[in-house]
């Protein structure tokens, strides 16, 4: 969950000890805190390199046609958040707008060309 933060509430949380997270932070802002997410413990890795094992079987069992169809629908999910994902770009790495949206165009052309 990726909540707004301000620099007190990161205090608070630093005075309750709550720091298995990490937090994305705006660098052209004094770095104000924009997330944070909870990091990933060692048996939580594990235990999802397990699900992914598994998943890497079924996703082989699946047919050519079935996988186009799911990446086309993923890459369409990607193009309706497009701005959304530059304006995070944007602030996560105090760049302007304009050179964001030029980043997550670019990676969508990489996904559809797959």
């Amino acid at each position: 969950m990726l909540f707004i933060l301000s620099y007190d509430t990161l205090e608070m949380y630093k005075s309750h000890s709550v720091m298995s997270v990490i937090y994305s932070t705006n660098p052209w802002e004094a770095y104000t805190i924009l997330g944070w997410v909870e990091a990933t413990t060692e048996p939580q890795v594990v235990e999802l390199v397990e699900k992914a094992k598994v998943a890497q079987e079924t996703w082989s069992r699946t047919s050519l046609k079935e996988r186009v169809s799911l990446l086309r629908g993923l890459y369409e999910l990607f193009i309706a958040q497009k701005e959304f994902i530059a304006g995070s770009v944007a602030k996560e790495m105090g760049m302007p707008i304009r050179l964001a949206r030029g980043d997550v165009q670019y990676g969508l052309n990489y996904f559809s060309w797959y």
